[in-house]
């Protein structure tokens, strides 16, 4: 009988030491990145590079937008083959946005009444991650939308909730106020588009950028993670050279509408923050994705 004891504990500590030796430790830090994967990455004509390429990106939290072609199981199929075990998407069929995650994903809302696209609002690891994709035809949808999220968002942050808002805001932020409405070239873009279009387009108030749907955001507040680190500004976003294939065109056009905004405490733990711009995000969309690292506490 001792002797079947003592065989019994070896297999017991045997056990143990192995289990511990394959336990993979927790990551220091978090990775997020957002993207507009333009009617899924060119219409599925770069699926398959663009899946490789998530895959190896490797976040720990992906939004996105421009999500078409799938109802909820293609999606999270989708999401599996790029390294995702947890996904939820807004809305079946065309222009939806989504979320993927490698930890347990809590939904906690989707909307897409008094919404151009709509947003999804969802709870990982204790931090709240919101996705939108705001109206691209008229400023006064972004204020209504950006009105919708804050109302969302004001009674989690006032209970200390941690907050990422993500997402095509299709709108610039106030710090790039200089950028785009000194910006000749953009501005005609924009201003010829209202005018031949009045009836369902009006991004320009009086012919100029506005901030209002914006500042909705910063004054919850919200921190753009692209104004933390003042020596190396956010870069633009949009477009890429798959949306505008001549690069003196591109650049007259360029400017920056997809971000990450963190709720106060997690721009104390922002690391890095990149406008990821490679040959491969050069083809796969007509906008580049936005990353962050945060550390984790």
């Amino acid at each position: 009988m001792k002797r079947l004891m003592k065989r019994w504990f070896q297999a017991v500590v045997l056990c143990s030491c192995l289990s511990g030796a394959s336990e993979t430790p927790a990551p220091d830090t978090v990775t997020v990145m957002s993207y507009n994967i333009w009617y899924t990455f060119d219409e599925q004509r770069q699926f398959e590079a663009a899946g490789r390429w998530l895959k190896e990106m490797n976040a720990d939290v992906l939004g996105l937008e421009e999500v078409c072609y799938a109802d909820e199981a293609t999606f999270r199929q989708w999401a599996k083959n790029w390294g995702y075990d947890y996904a939820e998407i807004l809305k079946p069929g065309t222009m939806s946005v989504a979320l993927c995650a490698k930890r347990p994903i809590e939904v906690i809302e989707k909307r897409t009444e008094d919404m151009h696209h709509g947003l999804i609002l969802c709870k990982v690891d204790g931090i709240y991650y919101l996705v939108t994709h705001l109206s691209p035809f008229r400023y006064e949808m972004r204020r209504r939308e950006t009105g919708i999220i804050a109302g969302l968002l004001k009674p989690l942050l006032a209970k200390g909730g941690k907050v990422i808002v993500m997402g095509d805001m299709n709108t610039p932020s106030p710090v790039d106020a200089g950028h785009v409405n000194g910006n000749p070239a953009l501005l005609k873009t924009y201003r010829d588009i209202d005018e031949q279009h009045p009836d369902y387009v009006k991004n320009l108030e009086n012919g100029q950028y506005e901030f209002a749907a914006f500042q909705t955001l910063l004054d919850l507040p919200l921190i753009d993670a692209g104004t933390v680190f003042p020596s190396s500004p956010a870069v633009d976003t949009y477009p890429t050279l798959a949306g505008v294939p001549d690069p003196a065109e591109k650049s007259r056009q360029s400017y920056r509408i997809d971000f990450i905004l963190l709720s106060p405490g997690l721009s104390a733990q922002l690391e890095s923050f990149e406008t990821v711009i490679t040959p491969e995000t050069e083809t796969f969309s007509d906008h580049y994705p936005v990353k962050a690292v945060l550390k984790r506490q």
